[in-house]
């Protein structure tokens, strides 16, 4: 994967686009609105459902799984404001990768090549159980 991101084995690189656009309009955006929350629903369930367990988990505090209910909202919905927000620094940021756009691909490519090369030789797996192992122990969260 990571010879491909970096632009080996070009013939497997194509690509082909549908061109057609649709009219944007009233129907259009609670349309996109549907799709878009039917792509994140695997990512968005079971965290949400993470959160409401580690709120009933140990002291069953409405107060506690309110604060954990609000604060996943807030990192759910903060980056979209972000982004509105600073739209036009954002466009001129991703000028940067466009313009970067081979080295962005190489040094992805290498990341790649280079963690699965970890993980083949089981250093990954050493460290994310090192990780694991810090984050039980060492870290405390105030909630």
């Amino acid at each position: 994967m990571g010879v491909l991101f970096m632009g080996g084995l070009s013939k497997l690189q194509r690509d082909h686009r549908i061109h057609y656009r649709p009219k944007a309009g009233r129907v259009g955006a609670p349309m996109l609105g549907v799709i878009f929350g039917l792509g994140w629903a695997p990512w968005i369930g079971p965290t949400n459902s993470a959160v409401l367990l580690l709120s009933s988990a140990g002291s069953p505090s409405p107060v506690r799984g309110g604060i954990l209910a609000f604060v996943y909202c807030l990192g759910l919905g903060l980056p979209f404001i972000f982004i509105a927000l600073g739209f036009t620094n954002f466009t001129g940021a991703m000028s940067f990768f466009r313009k970067h756009q081979r080295l962005m691909m190489r040094l992805g490519g290498g990341l790649l090549i280079l963690v699965g090369l970890l993980m083949v030789s089981g250093i990954w797996n050493l460290w994310v159980i090192e990780l694991q192992t810090w984050f039980v122990n060492a870290v405390r969260l105030p909630i």
